[in-house]
Formats: C-alpha cells, structure tokens, sequence
C-alpha cells in the first residue's frame, strides 16, 4: 500500500529507503508522468526569475538599443537600409557590438564585426552561441519584412510582456526529452546494479527507480541556477550525485528483496 504522496517525493528522494522501496513494488508504468510534473515544477520560478530579469534589462537598455535600430527591409529574401555601412548597434552598459548590419559584403564573419552576436548581411542571418559553430540563415524565402524603430519597439514590450508564457513549455519540452533520454540509460545501470545486488527488477521498475534517483540531482541543479552559483564541471558532479541514489535505491529494494519480498512487475 502507498504511504508516500507525489507531493513529498522530491524531498523524501534525498533520503528515504521506504520511498525506494515503494517505487520499486507500488508504483505503477515508468514513472514518466512524475518526472514531466517535476520538471515542470523546478521550470517555474527559474522562468519566473528570467521573466524578470528579461523584463528589467528591456526597460533599462531597450530604449538605447531601439534608438540605434536604422530602417531596414527584406524584400525577396534580400536585406536593403540607408544606414552607413558597416553599421553596428551597441550595448549601452559596455559598448560591446550586439548587431553588425553589413550589405556591401565588406563583413562576411562575425568575427569580423568587432565581435557581434548577430551579423546581418546582403542574404543571411548569423547567429552566436556559446561554445558552438555559428548558426548561418538564409533569408530566402522569409518573405517582405520592414524593421524600424517602432516596429522593433514594439516587438521589444510583447517579449517583456510575454516571455515566461512562451519560454516556459519549450524549456519543459527540451528539459523533459533530454531526461526521459538520460531515465533510459539510467534504468539499465538499475539492472545491472540490481543484478549484482541479487534483487529481482524488471525495466519498468528500473525506470521508476531511475527517475526517482534523478531527483536530488535535478533538484541541486535548479536550486544553483536559481541562486546563480557556478558550479565547475556541474554534469560530472550531478552524475556522481545520481549514481549514489541508482545505488541507494537498490539497495534499498535489496534490503526489502532479502525480507522476502515479491519482485514487482
């Protein structure tokens, strides 16, 4: 019988045997339902924070930043302004280069645009990101766009006014995919703990364990990003963490398994 409410779960994971133990024989299916509110649940008030955050640097450095926007069009997938050319808007805090506008084809890279996040030329859109390629779009095909002050502007205030609404299921759709991939793989060193342990599992019961065990992890995880703490090769550590509890959990199932308990389906 139950005695644990999925209410309780996240903090009981740090250190329950019981809870193991119920997972293991009480729960039902995969435990994937679980991992989905959980992950939910750790996306609210970190995108609660970023909305705020998001909300505070558009009202202190979105005007600047609009009132550098030159008039541009995009007629037939290619990029016409009257700006002088190169033209570079900037952040007003440190001067660093945000958006490098070039159609003359003088800037292909953006290394070559005084290090800009974003580089528009004659037919593409080049994108940063950290620590990978940068992303190359073409503008083919996008269709007729004018961008101007007022337009930029006003795409400005509906992303202050509707980030977390839009950031938050695409952040819980991507978190969730990647942890029902990392469940999955977790779930197997289960069995092959559980086969060294002697205790009778079956994959589904693995996989409930596994989420179960992800917890602590995912929970430590939340709580550093929330409070802004770096922590330095954080994957490996969170790794470590969630092989303690893969082996915490069956153990505890062993100690049950050993009573002379049944193996659950």
């Amino acid at each position: 019988m139950k005695q644990f409410m999925l209410l309780h779960v996240p903090a009981l994971s740090f250190f329950s045997r019981a809870l193991y133990r119920e997972v293991w024989q009480e729960w039902k299916g995969v435990g994937l339902g679980y991992l989905l509110l959980l992950i939910a649940a750790c996306w609210v008030p970190l995108t609660i924070q970023m909305h705020i955050q998001v909300g505070r640097l558009i009202a202190s450095e979105g005007p600047w930043v609009i009132s550098q926007v030159p008039d541009i069009s995009l007629v037939k997938g290619e990029v016409f302004t009257e700006a002088p050319q190169p033209y570079f808007i900037k952040n007003p805090s440190n001067g660093n280069v945000l958006v490098a506008i070039d159609t003359t084809g003088s800037i292909k890279t953006l290394d070559e645009a005084q290090g800009a996040f974003v580089l528009i030329t004659r037919k593409q859109l080049i994108m940063r990101q950290n620590n990978m390629p940068p992303q190359v779009h073409e503008l083919a095909g996008m269709g007729n766009i004018t961008i101007n002050r007022e337009k930029a502007n006003r795409w400005l205030g509906l992303t202050g006014k509707y980030f977390a609404a839009v950031f938050f299921p695409f952040a819980v759709l991507f978190s969730y995919i990647y942890r029902v991939i990392q469940a999955l793989i977790y779930g197997v060193v289960v069995l092959i703990l559980a086969s060294y342990g002697r205790v009778k599992m079956t994959y589904p019961a693995a996989l409930r364990l596994a989420v179960v065990s992800a917890t602590p992890a995912i929970l430590i995880g939340t709580l550093a990003m929330i409070a802004g703490i770096t922590i330095p090769v954080a994957g490996l550590w969170y790794f470590i963490i969630a092989l303690f509890y893969l082996q915490f959990g069956v153990r505890a199932c062993g100690q049950n398994d050993q009573a002379g308990a049944t193996s659950p389906t």
